[in-house]
């Protein structure tokens, strides 16, 4: 029957310790104050625009350099099926640019400003081997696509 005493006696001390909010530590402040919560908010990254998207390339084009971005000089070499190709070329960054066909004469100098060129050129033979050149600043981040016949720049008469 002792057991059954200390039992009664704890469980009743039990409760008068939870009914008068006991809480056991004295720095935790006034209870009646709200509580400050400080949210934040997670942002989601901006996606970048693919090439395509830059370029404004149609649907249905046919590729002969798939788009791509590249900063500073670089040529590339391709061969289209067609005797006309064209391309369209976006540059952001400041400075000039040109791009070139290496056997043709140097192309004028473009603001590297945001605007999209659009070029066409005849190339007189069927599969011949066309080398671009792309000089700009080193710090001039450039998009560049190819396509075969004039789907991405002036239509010309064939």
């Amino acid at each position: 029957m002792k057991s059954w005493r200390y039992f009664t006696a704890l469980t009743a001390a039990s409760l008068a310790l939870a009914s008068t909010g006991c809480s056991g530590s004295a720095d935790r402040g006034d209870p009646t104050e709200t509580p400050t919560v400080t949210a934040t908010a997670t942002r989601k990254p901006a996606t970048t625009p693919s090439p395509e998207q830059e370029l404004e390339i149609p649907a249905g084009v046919t590729l002969v350099v798939k788009p791509f971005r590249h900063t500073g000089d670089h040529t590339l070499s391709f061969r289209p099926r067609t005797d006309v190709f064209s391309l369209r070329f976006l540059c952001t960054g400041g400075g000039q640019v040109r791009v070139s066909l290496t056997a043709g004469k140097p192309a004028d100098a473009k603001p590297c400003d945001g605007a999209i060129l659009r070029a066409t050129y005849a190339i007189g033979s069927r599969g011949s081997r066309q080398t671009l050149r792309v000089d700009a600043e080193p710090d001039a981040t450039w998009r560049l696509a190819v396509a075969e016949g004039d789907a991405l720049g002036p239509k010309v008469d064939q």
